[in-house]
This record gives structure tokens, C-alpha cells and sequence, in this order.
């Protein structure tokens, strides 16, 4: 299997994943309603992070893959940590958000419920630095 993954996807010198020898070079896959990037190969879906990891380290993660900087659209291989502490893993991703009114939230969850907005919505606030039910966003300093 990882002969077939190295054939069909490379880390960049800066950690970003490229497909090799594919007439859609630009398209690595989907990004999905929760925030994860798919990928289909061989007829099977992957998380895009999952195929970073492996390359990067010649095995699948073990726990749960933490984004570093909470952006789940962001695979560069220096973003990534397994987790494999349970607990750990659980808030693994949250990431506390705070809006423009001072508000801090826990999580983009918790702060989606409270505006009725989705995740979506909020991440791509936080991640294009626009507004998002009338607020600005951003990613609270821990």
C-alpha cells in the first residue's frame, strides 16, 4: 500500500501534498461540510491529513490527528500531530474562538450553536478574516 500511496502523492519541500502524474494537478480532492479534505484513490475516500501523515512518517496515525493551528483545511505535514491519549484526543481539535463583542467560546461548535450558524461558516470567518453573523472572528490566544 505505501508503494501505491508514494506512486500517486508527494510531500513538497514545505510539507504540502501533491499528486504525481495526474492530469488535475491543481485538485488534491474535496473539502467536506466538517472541514476535512477527501481524497479518493482506488476507489476508496481518504482524509487527505491521513495521507500527509503516512507519507511523512511511513505509517497511519495511530489516535486522532490534531491540527496544530485548528484549521482542518491546512494538511501541511508541520500542522499535524497524532494523538493518542483519549482524553487528549477528545479536544484534540477544538479550538477557542472569541468574536468581535470580547464573547470567547470553547469551541467553533459551541460558538456555531450560539450564532445558528454552521462550522463552515465560522471557520471560513476565522480563516479569511471576514464576518460571519455580524461578528468578526477570531482564534483565541491560549
Amino acid at each position: 500500500m505505501k508503494k501505491e500511496i508514494s506512486n500517486r502523492f508527494r510531500l513538497d519541500g514545505d510539507g504540502n501534498l501533491q499528486r504525481v502524474g495526474s492530469r488535475n494537478k491543481g485538485k488534491l480532492g474535496t473539502i467536506k461540510r466538517d472541514g476535512f479534505m477527501r481524497i479518493i484513490y482506488n476507489g476508496k475516500a481518504y482524509q487527505a491529513s491521513h495521507i500527509v501523515y503516512y507519507l511523512k512518517n511511513g505509517n497511519w496515525p495511530v489516535g486522532v490527528l490534531k491540527y496544530i493551528d485548528g484549521d482542518r483545511a491546512n494538511i501541511n505535514a508541520g500542522n499535524l500531530v497524532d494523538v493518542q491519549n483519549e482524553a487528549a484526543a477528545a479536544t484534540a481539535n477544538s479550538v477557542k474562538v472569541v468574536d468581535s463583542n470580547g464573547v470567547v467560546y470553547d469551541s467553533i461548535t459551541l460558538a456555531a450553536k450560539a450564532v445558528g450558524r454552521s462550522q463552515k461558516s465560522l471557520r471560513n470567518a476565522i480563516r479569511f478574516n471576514s464576518s460571519c453573523a455580524g461578528r468578526k472572528w477570531l482564534r483565541a490566544k491560549e
